[in-house]
């Protein structure tokens, strides 16, 4: 497993939440696309290509108000 820093990944999301939440969700996609046996693996390359700027992601704030219908 490769060690990033944390700040490096910060600068791209200023939440922990949504930095955890951005990289599962790309590891994920890695994961089914590759098929990666070892998630390690899939979240290593999340993490870079995030780093990397290969990626971006969007956060819909409706979908995350917390009223539930």
């Amino acid at each position: 497993m490769i060690d990033y820093s944390v700040d490096a990944l910060m600068e791209k999301t200023k939440n922990k939440y949504v930095l955890s939440q951005v990289i599962a969700k790309r590891a994920r996609e890695i994961r089914s696309e590759e098929g990666f046996v070892l998630g390690y693996k899939a979240i290593d390359q999340a993490a870079q290509e995030l780093i990397d700027e290969k990626y971006t992601y969007t956060f819909d704030r409706e979908e995350h108000n917390g009223d539930e219908e």
